[in-house]
């Protein structure tokens, strides 16, 4: 249970806006910590995902305020920091799910390159084999004595 059950039951006035305000932060934090993951993965693959990292510091930060104006019993001003959180987290994701796709682009992109050289080499080997011999007298010069 949340922390505002200690004081707050259902039956007093105001559970709408409790219930409203918890669900926002709920949302958020979940959000929050679905884009940190995904930003996450996305680095250590070695992916650039700086712009999404700073999003996700605003929105760590639309967190905390969040957490201070719980206590204004005020659903206006969570309200707008909240869609600023909102706002934040899903730039976030965004900035994780195109480094991810990205990624899959760039892998994609190696493994058709290194079929092609694959197949380049592979042509090359067929066609070394079938070079003649350069032991081998094809006519010319045999045992020192020019043919005729």
């Amino acid at each position: 249970p949340a922390l505002c059950a200690t004081c707050h039951t259902e039956d007093m006035a105001g559970v709408a806006v409790i219930n409203a305000v918890r669900a926002g932060f709920d949302d958020l934090n979940g959000r929050y910590a679905s884009a940190e993951a995904g930003l996450q993965r996305a680095e250590e693959a070695g992916m650039l995902v700086d712009e999404g990292m700073l999003a996700l510091q605003e929105a760590g930060a639309e967190r905390v305020r969040l957490r201070v104006l719980v206590h204004a019993f005020a659903e206006e001003p969570f309200k707008v920091s909240l869609d600023e959180g909102l706002g934040a987290v899903t730039r976030a994701q965004a900035s994780a799910d195109e480094a991810m796709d990205e990624l899959s682009f760039r892998r994609r992109g190696l493994a058709v390159a290194t079929l092609v050289i694959l197949g380049f080499l592979m042509t090359l080997a067929v066609k070394i084999r079938r070079l003649p011999d350069i032991g081998t007298p094809t006519g010319g010069v045999t045992g020192g004595v020019i043919d005729d």
